[in-house]
């Protein structure tokens, strides 16, 4: 896109022809998001970031949580808001908000507050399995419709488990038995400076337990999301109980 003196590319130099959202999300193409953006305006981009949890502390009961709303945008216009649309500019957030997130999206649009857990106790007694640092806060409705979720959920779903899809090789012969929906993306702060990776995502596609946000700071040009923080997902993934999961831990695959 050119706006002023400036071009704004994505990260594949020819381009990836027409796309709809879920292959937007699948190669994830910097210039479906920039003419989206350009199409809602800032506001609307804003609004529904701070419904999603982002610009606000999440409220999770540990001292020294970061996240203030000095770090979020107030508005965006002209390039401000085509790096925005991208999750660059002036946007900062935190590895937990960004989670929470990730879950309202897997949690069909239901906003979780993050809650600590005390302690996890073997799933073959009669005890409850976790217990939960008392909290008086409940998860909300955030009102998205089930079509826009769905199609989200779907361009993760291909980001992972698509050939071309960001985060595919990564997770090339994955033979758990789950599937793993993610979103990779490159935080670059500027010449000369190092970029932050990231890989967020959830599990199992289809009837989701666990949602995960890594991020990885120090990363030079040539490293990205997909090439060097995936595959950490990818060995944290190898290795999870089967019941966290939600599933038999008989089926688990010797490690």
């Amino acid at each position: 896109i050119q706006l002023g003196r400036r071009t704004f590319h994505c990260h594949r130099t020819y381009g990836h022809g027409t796309l709809g959202l879920t292959d937007a999300i699948k190669y994830s193409c910097n210039v479906f998001f920039y003419r989206t953006a350009q199409r809602t305006g800032g506001a609307a981009l804003i609004e529904m970031a701070r419904r999603l949890g982002l610009g606000s502390k999440t409220g999770v009961r540990v001292p020294g949580e970061a996240g203030h709303d000095r770090h979020f945008p107030r508005a965006a216009q002209g390039g401000e808001l085509l790096n925005l649309a991208i999750g660059q500019g002036r946007l900062v957030v935190t590895p937990l908000q960004v989670a929470q997130m990730v879950a309202a999206v897997a949690n069909d649009g239901v906003l979780a507050p993050p809650r600590v857990v005390r302690e996890l106790r073997p799933f073959d007694t009669d005890s409850i399995a976790a217990e939960v640092l008392p909290d008086p806060r409940r998860p909300r409705s955030l009102g998205i419709s089930k079509r826009a979720i769905d199609a989200v959920r779907l361009g993760l779903y291909k980001v992972v488990n698509e050939y071309g899809g960001t985060g595919n090789r990564a997770f090339r012969n994955f033979d758990r038995p789950f599937k793993v929906c993610g979103k990779t993306s490159t935080a670059q702060r500027g010449t000369g400076q190092p970029n932050v990776g990231w890989f967020v995502g959830y599990a199992p596609h289809d009837k989701p337990r666990v949602a995960f946000a890594i991020a990885i700071d120090g990363l030079t040009a040539r490293q990205g999301g997909g090439s060097t923080v995936a595959p950490v997902a990818r060995k944290i993934l190898d290795v999870m109980p089967l019941d966290l999961l939600g599933l038999e831990q008989a089926k688990q695959d010797p490690k």
